[in-house]
């Protein structure tokens, strides 16, 4: 919400830039092996495994290894760390959030232009911007909440589930 206000208070759209398979370029921080699927190797090989390079969906270190990654990818752009979580950063006016593989941005459009293109150049991306202009989208969902453009401004609708299960919890 606060990275809303900022793009409010300075009449700056929102980026929200989604990184497909994050994992797989996450490079493991520790030897991790797996047993070879069956389907995958030969009757005759009986039992094998095989070390990771990268990190995989399902252990337990993919999301340290996909942290360490995207730490590394933003701060060699030049974005700073954020002092009291690794999930924001900082470069000039652009603030980032990062939850998962779901980086939500704000800061001058050329900016955040830059940004897409420096994460395109080393992640597989869909990226959507939400903003004032006609070029712009008008309505986005970030992280299942839906957010819109109006003319009075940012409005933000919470993700549908949580105020379901809250109206059932309360009656």
């Amino acid at each position: 919400k606060m990275l809303l206000a900022i793009a409010a208070s300075n009449r700056w759209g929102l980026k929200h830039i989604d990184v497909k398979r994050a994992y797989f370029y996450a490079k493991v921080l520790r030897e991790i092996y797996v047993e070879i699927d069956e389907k995958d190797k030969k009757e005759e090989e009986g039992d094998i495994v095989g070390r990771l390079n990268f990190a995989m969906y399902g252990t337990r270190d993919a999301a340290s290894s996909w942290e360490a990654c995207y730490i590394e990818v933003l701060t060699k752009a030049g974005f700073a760390l954020g002092k009291f979580t690794p999930c924001v950063f900082r470069r000039d006016k652009v603030v980032v959030t990062v939850h998962g593989d779901d980086f939500t941005c704000t800061g001058p459009e050329v900016e955040l232009q830059w940004l897409r293109k420096s994460m395109q150049g080393t992640f597989e991306i869909t990226h959507e911007m939400l903003g004032p202009d006609a070029a712009h989208s008008q309505e986005v969902r970030i992280l299942n909440r839906v957010i819109r453009w109006t003319k009075e401004g940012l409005s933000y609708e919470p993700y549908q589930r949580h105020a379901d299960i809250a109206n059932r919890e309360l009656g």
